[in-house]
């Protein structure tokens, strides 16, 4: 197992090493061009475009249904503005929009801003997530093995766990700067969403904006930790219960939708290069690998 995030008894002294029963191990696959696979896997412009643009969309769309005085359509929108967040940032971590370094790296700040998230500190552990040394650290995965009351009184606390460790383990200083600017607008944003709300309890009426700028922070915390619960108990953990392989794949159209394309995860982690809109094209193909390899099917709607 790997090291501990921190001294014992620090309150984010959590056990951050890789589970057996969890941790997706290296896995001798096929290579894309063995699959038969090419320029279907290749993500199109169109795809690289609406992938990194759409956060932007929603956030727009948000604000204005705000403004507009549709305020339940707004917060109604908001999973959406998540997941299509998240997503761009998962895709920009990985590379697999293919767009240059710089550009990458920008646009992995811009949609970080939009989210309220780090990019470049989930860059360093998602990354790390990937790696496939069962001695090495896993910072996402160790919320798998929570119990239920610890799952939910940890999900608020796990994008900042993310975080520290992040810092703790840092990779280029360009990257520490991004992340640290990104940390700080978090920071800035919360800040000011907490003081309009103690400014209305103390009777200053802070407006349709003030208003939104409070619901806004609040859903994208809650949209987080709903997210870390997701992550905890999602259909690729086998909804949380034992599985006698980490190897489990999810079959399931409903579920595409619902989960952003986040669906082929043991698919994802073979292949981390290929934008999640084409994994179904792997996941077709590479059957009869994860039926060599006695992988555990989870079936959704």
């Amino acid at each position: 197992m790997g090291r501990r995030a921190g001294e014992a008894g620090a309150w984010w002294a959590v056990d951050v090493g890789r589970s057996p029963e969890r941790a997706i191990p290296a896995v001798d696959v096929p290579t894309l061009a063995e699959l038969g696979l090419g320029d279907e896997v290749r993500p199109t412009s169109w795809i690289r475009l609406v992938v990194a643009t759409r956060p932007f969309a929603a956030a727009g769309a948000v604000s204005g249904l705000w403004l507009a005085g549709w305020w339940l359509a707004a917060l109604a929108a908001v999973p959406v503005l998540y997941g299509w967040s998240l997503t761009a940032i998962h895709h920009l971590i990985h590379g697999s929009l293919r767009y240059g370094a710089r550009t990458r790296s920008r646009l992995l700040t811009a949609v970080s801003l939009v989210l309220l998230e780090s990019g470049h500190a989930l860059e360093r552990t998602h990354l790390q997530h990937h790696q496939t040394d069962p001695t090495s650290d896993d910072p996402e995965g160790y919320i798998e093995s929570l119990g239920w009351w610890r799952l939910l009184a940890e999900a608020p606390l796990f994008r900042y766990r993310l975080w520290l460790w992040a810092i703790r383990n840092p990779g280029s200083s360009a990257t520490g700067r991004r992340r640290g600017a990104e940390i700080a607008w978090h920071v800035a944003v919360t800040a000011l969403a907490v003081s309009l709300a103690a400014a209305h309890l103390a009777g200053v009426e802070v407006g349709r904006v003030g208003w939104g700028i409070v619901a806004y922070v609040g859903t994208q915390h809650l949209a987080n930790a709903t997210f870390a619960v997701l992550a905890a108990r999602g259909p690729h953990t086998n909804w949380g219960r034992a599985a006698p392989t980490p190897l489990i794949a999810v079959r399931g159209r409903l579920s595409r939708w619902l989960l952003f394309g986040h669906v082929w995860h043991l698919e994802h982690h073979f292949y981390p290069e290929v934008p999640l809109p084409l994994l179904a094209a792997v996941a077709d193909r590479i059957e009869p690998v994860l039926r060599d390899r006695n992988a555990l099917v989870v079936t959704t709607p």
